[in-house]
């Protein structure tokens, strides 16, 4: 595969890499069969955003959390509810 000179680099491979996304997007094995290797997570960061901005639809971030906080809210709750 040749990729000729860019000002962005990152958008050319992915669009020399995955041509016709648009037709292919629900079919699974067009993304299996197509790798883009990268030498820094960096690199792989910019790659995955770049991807993630050409689907259609609205974005939906979802966070997650290793740990809980502490509340110093009273609930009102049973605690015969749980067994010791």
């Amino acid at each position: 595969m040749l990729i000729l000179d860019s000002d962005d680099h990152v958008d050319a491979i992915v669009k020399e890499t995955y041509d016709n996304w648009e037709q292919n997007l629900w079919d699974p094995t067009y993304f299996q069969d197509r790798t883009i290797l990268a030498h820094t997570d960096e690199e792989v960061n910019k790659i995955n955003e770049c991807m993630m901005s050409k689907p259609p639809g609205w974005e939906k971030v979802c966070y997650s959390s290793d740990s809980v906080s502490d509340i110093d809210v009273d609930f009102n709750y049973d605690e015969s509810m749980y067994t010791t």
